[in-house]
């Protein structure tokens, strides 16, 4: 397991980084980050990450700025001395929001929850899902099915996962994106970031972001009428993806 260790108080890092190893020895930490700014920069094209501690406040700005900047796909757990924020914690991909001092109780139980919620296998056969499954919807009593293969794209929208057929039609699904893409998807999806899987032909435009992000205009338009991009993570092999 990858741990990335966002902390700016050199005592705080290495007391946190002692109870992590301590608590899981498969952990391996593959940094520790002191500032705002040295995020921003290792953030820009990381490795593969599993799991992230984050310290709210750092001495040069505060990390919130790091995830609006930045699209980080790794779950966080939050390790900071502020219990009022938590709120706004959760607006991303949260495991758990513990308070300094850190007990190691409390690290083992966020550790525990990381790895029963955000850090399940694949227990799938390996096959791939055949054309014909579909979703059945129910709204208030109401049943609707939806073929996969209509789908132009899964996202989140309100913290809730949705999908959008081709027509138009936006529905309400039951399962997390991760199960979405794990069960539902063949090779002609592509998760582009934590908050969409798009199928080609819902691609009507691309424009670059950022050195390496790009910018996907989706036909039909989500209803925020937000033009998504792919994740610095997954660039790479969305470009591999387009090129078929």
């Amino acid at each position: 397991m990858n741990v990335v260790i966002v902390e700016d108080e050199l005592p705080a890092a290495k007391r946190l980084r002692r109870l992590i190893q301590q608590t899981d020895g498969d952990v391996n930490i593959i940094a520790v980050i002191n500032s705002l700014q040295e995020a921003l920069d290792y953030f820009e094209n990381p490795p593969s990450i599993d799991l992230i501690f984050l310290d709210i406040s750092l001495g040069d700005g505060d990390s919130f700025e790091l995830l609006e900047k930045r699209d980080i796909d790794a779950p966080i757990i939050f390790a900071t001395a502020y219990n009022d924020r938590s709120l706004e914690a959760f607006k991303y991909l949260t495991v758990d929001y513990i308070l300094k001092p850190i007990k190691k109780e409390v690290l083992t139980r966020a550790i525990s929850k990381y790895k029963t919620h955000f850090n399940k296998k694949k227990e799938t056969s390996g096959q791939q899902p055949i054309a014909g499954n579909r979703h059945l919807i129910e709204i208030r009593g109401r049943f609707t099915v939806v073929p996969y293969s209509k789908v132009a794209y899964y996202f989140i929208y309100n913290h809730l996962p949705f999908l959008m057929t081709f027509e138009g039609k936006k529905y309400p699904v039951s399962m997390t994106l991760d199960e979405v893409e794990e069960t539902c998807i063949d090779n002609d999806y592509f998760r582009i970031n934590r908050q969409f899987i798009i199928h080609r032909k819902a691609i009507d435009e691309l424009k670059r972001a950022s050195k390496a992000r790009v910018e996907i205009t989706l036909s039909p338009s989500p209803p925020s009428n937000e033009k998504p991009c792919s994740s610095t993570l997954r660039s790479p092999d969305f470009k591999k993806w387009l090129e078929g």
